[in-house]
């Protein structure tokens, strides 16, 4: 072999093992990231808002929370800072506050705790109705929520504290479950 053929063989063959390298380095499958560890958020959200609708468009209840993360373990959601509106025309949507609430899979059954508070604004004669509790299961499809803890509850001039609570939130009813204590405060002259 001549010197020309040397230093010939001396460019390409380190080209070559460049080329070999580079093409072995790109059609690799790209990395999958690695699944978040126990106890981290796989997804999170800020300033969230859930509408969800019925058959006609019509709004059915409304879920907004100031921080939202998702957990794949057990597929588990936890909000902070919750709001919701259930809509049952025709009276005005019922509203429900907490500093907290966790729902797994899904939104179908979401437990609100951390001083929650239920209303209703007055309509057709009918007063305005509050209610307070350390928490509450909230069923937004069916428009229903349940306690077993303790209520505080006020409608108009009846107020009453109870243990356990059954709200139909459709049919505007709520049904207070055990050691119930009521007043009913008379009426202030005007």
């Amino acid at each position: 072999m001549n010197a020309r053929t040397l230093s010939l063989l001396a460019l390409l063959l380190p080209a070559a093992a460049a080329s070999l390298w580079l093409a072995r380095s790109t059609s690799r499958p790209p990395a999958t990231p690695a699944p978040p560890a126990a106890g981290q958020a796989d997804s999170f959200a800020e300033d969230m808002v859930l509408e969800r609708l019925d058959a006609g468009g019509r709004l059915r209840y409304r879920l907004r929370a100031a921080r939202m993360a998702h957990y794949a373990a057990g597929d588990r959601t936890r909000l902070r800072r919750v709001r919701a509106e259930i809509h049952a025309d025709p009276a005005p949507p019922w509203r429900l506050v907490a500093d907290r609430a966790t729902s797994e899979r899904g939104d179908r059954r979401i437990l609100l705790t951390g001083h929650v508070r239920l209303d209703r604004a007055g309509y057709d004669h009918k007063p305005p109705v509050h209610a307070e509790t350390p928490m509450i299961t909230l069923y937004p499809d069916r428009r229903q929520a349940d306690t077993p803890a303790p209520v505080s509850y006020r409608r108009g001039r009846l107020s009453a504290q109870a243990r356990g609570m059954h709200a139909d939130l459709a049919r505007d009813r709520l049904e207070l479950r055990a050691q119930v204590r009521m007043r009913y405060l008379p009426q202030v002259a005007p």
